[in-house]
């Protein structure tokens, strides 16, 4: 017998495709589609979510939510260039129907991530200057050091939330004793953003390692950290780790 969950994500999926052919609203359309797109790839059929999400977007071909959708689906399927390219044309199109805030969200989340996974460091100074928002701060303190330039003035320092974890990162790099703080914010994360987290458990344990201080509870942090974590280092960063 079939499992469960997947019976009833087939059941879903045949009620939406027979909502799909017979509906008639642009609007409702478009829903159902995002929709159908959405339980392709969360029942692993990668393949068949991209093609969906690209014969969408012949009919909307600026939607950001679409575009945003296959990029989620390329980078679940490890095409990471494609993904990139897709968060982008998001991004921009997300600007052109005056929809700022969607825009920088794509901009400092996927856009920024996978273009430093694939060390794109002209692509992430782009993003990372383009906006005055507390994560783009943090992100440019985080780049100076990646890219080996000089550090940047005039940086606010977080106090709260994503930007301040990253901080602490950067500051656990940059030598400060807040290696403590760094594992509770790994062991405290919030469901939102594994990315970020993975990128604060995989470099805490490299720090911890480079100054030779006990490394078991990032190893555990890493254990427990389960796919899908859409970041092009991370099977081999997590099996390096488990050694």
């Amino acid at each position: 017998m079939g499992r469960p969950g997947r019976t009833s994500a087939w059941k879903e999926l045949l009620a939406l495709k027979a909502r799909i052919r017979s509906c008639g609203d642009s609007a409702e359309l478009s829903r159902l589609r995002k929709r159908e797109i959405g339980l392709l790839a969360k029942m692993g059929n990668l393949p068949e979510a991209a093609r969906r999400a690209r014969a969408a977007l012949e009919d909307e071909p600026h939607d950001p939510v679409l575009l945003s959708t296959l990029g989620d689906v390329l980078a679940r399927s490890e095409a990471w260039t494609e993904s990139l390219m897709a968060f982008r044309e998001a991004a921009g199109s997300a600007r052109e129907l005056g929809d700022e805030n969607r825009s920088e969200r794509i901009l400092l989340g996927p856009v920024y991530r996978i273009a430093e996974a694939l060390v794109l460091y002209d692509v992430c100074r782009q993003v990372a200057e383009s906006s005055g928002a507390e994560l783009a701060h943090a992100l440019r303190r985080r780049l100076a050091r990646l890219s080996r330039g000089a550090p940047p003035r005039g940086l606010h320092v977080p106090e709260t939330g994503l930007a301040s974890w990253i901080w602490c990162l950067e500051d656990c790099w940059a030598g400060s004793s807040r290696l403590p703080d760094l594992l509770d914010i790994a062991g405290e994360w919030p469901p939102s953003e594994p990315e970020w987290r993975w990128r604060v458990i995989a470099e805490g344990w490299r720090v911890s390692i480079g100054a030779g201080l006990p490394s078991g509870r990032w190893k555990r942090l890493a254990r427990d950290t389960q796919e899908p974590v859409l970041d092009p280092r991370f099977r081999a960063e997590r099996s390096e780790i488990l050694r």
